[in-house]
């Protein structure tokens, strides 16, 4: 859909529990600055704007400063779709509930914004009035897909490999999917800004 037309674009940022910097609110917000900046030409020039202002990249621009950029270049979109997996892995939580109760606050009409979490309670509370849509999906519908993710990850880790012989891992492969009933229950909310 969006590479047909440019005026759509999707940004996604996935909090993953093995990197640690994908975990926090600083790595989301240049993230989204990023991948929104590449999607056109014109876009580049807010990127550009941002490299003279921290003093051609002498400093870190701070949040405040980061958040104007990306402000900016949702603008020059007729429709933005940001996407953020795994919510739960981010150990900022607080500070991204917080942006995107500022996102919410621009009321710019094409930001469209999907949260997915395994948890449920914290998103709901954090996001009640802005909760559009929820999407539940059962475990069974994921449990092959976790079944294959985790034996990937057992197989293709080095770490695990030296840990676990073969046995072992097939064991742990075993109990995680066996027992991962609501483990991977996600959580989206859609709300437009």
């Amino acid at each position: 859909m969006c590479a047909k037309n440019e005026s759509k674009v999707v940004a996604y940022h996935y909090f993953t529990y093995t990197d640690k910097r994908s975990q926090i609110y600083d790595t989301l917000l240049k993230s989204l600055v990023l991948q929104l900046a590449r999607c056109r030409s014109s876009s580049r020039q807010i990127l550009v704007d941002a490299y003279d202002e921290a003093d051609s990249g002498g400093r870190a621009l701070d949040y405040d400063e980061m958040k104007e950029h990306l402000r900016s270049l949702l603008g020059l979109f007729n429709s933005v779709y940001i996407v953020l997996d795994a919510l739960d892995e981010c150990t900022e939580r607080g500070e991204v509930f917080d942006f995107l109760e500022e996102l919410h606050g621009w009321k710019m009409p094409g930001v469209r914004v999907l949260l997915s979490s395994k948890t449920m309670e914290e998103i709901q509370e954090a996001f009640e009035p802005l909760v559009v849509t929820k999407v539940h999906v059962q475990s069974s519908v994921v449990d092959n897909d976790i079944r294959k993710h985790v034996a990937f990850q057992l197989s293709n880790n080095r770490d695990f490999r030296k840990r676990w012989n073969e046995a072992e891992r097939r064991e742990i492969e075993n109990r995680i999917t066996s027992s991962s009933d609501g483990m991977y229950v996600i959580l989206s909310v859609i709300f437009k800004s």
